[in-house]
């Protein structure tokens, strides 16, 4: 199950990476206010690809380093710091690329 969720959040970061891209090298003279429009939600899934990743692979070693004793709290503790992370890393990727359309004028 930990595979799954790895690569989900790293296609997060590949698809989040490639919007990204395909909106700074946009070859016209004038930038397309469509293609302008996609970098909030490409900034989005990037940031929440990274931290979820974070979240994961920080949280192992904080199980790891406890021993196994922890029990259920530990699956709770993972789920929870995934749940943070989408939430607050999305939201704050969003309001980036809001920011950067909107003092660029698109």
């Amino acid at each position: 199950m930990l595979l799954q969720a790895f690569l989900v959040a790293l296609l997060l970061v590949v698809l989040g990476a490639l919007i990204c891209l395909a909106v700074a090298t946009d070859p016209n003279q004038h930038p397309n206010p469509q293609r302008q429009q996609l970098l909030p939600i490409g900034l989005a899934m990037l940031f929440v690809g990274v931290g979820v990743l974070g979240s994961i692979l920080g949280l192992d070693y904080l199980g790891d380093a406890l021993g196994s004793d922890v029990g259920i709290f530990g699956g709770s503790a993972v789920l929870g710091g995934c749940g943070l992370s989408v939430n607050g890393l999305g939201i704050i990727g969003f309001r980036i690329g809001r920011r950067r359309n909107r003092k660029l004028n698109y």
